[in-house]
């Protein structure tokens, strides 16, 4: 084969696995707009919690502690944001 060809492929195939990394890298949670939660928000991620109040709470602290000074409505919509990113899987 010609050396120029040979050349041409490993570039090829070292683009072809970077863009392979680059597509499986985790993405980080797009930031939550401000605005008000509903009761029935809480209650969608309580729902998507199967029913367990308690895990709904404790996924609020978690993205309350993550994010020092978040509120809770926004903390709220972090945490279903981030069960839809976890179960897209």
């Amino acid at each position: 084969m010609e050396p120029i060809l040979l050349i041409l492929l490993a570039v090829l195939g070292f683009v072809l696995v970077l863009h392979l990394i680059a597509s499986r890298r985790k993405r980080r949670p797009r930031s939550v707009p401000a605005r008000s939660v509903t009761p029935s928000e809480f209650s969608r991620l309580v729902g998507a919690c199967f029913g367990d109040s308690a895990k709904a709470r404790r996924l609020v602290e978690f993205e309350q502690r993550r994010s020092s000074g978040l509120s809770f409505d926004a903390a709220v919509l972090r945490a279903l944001e981030r069960l839809e990113l976890d179960r897209g899987r």
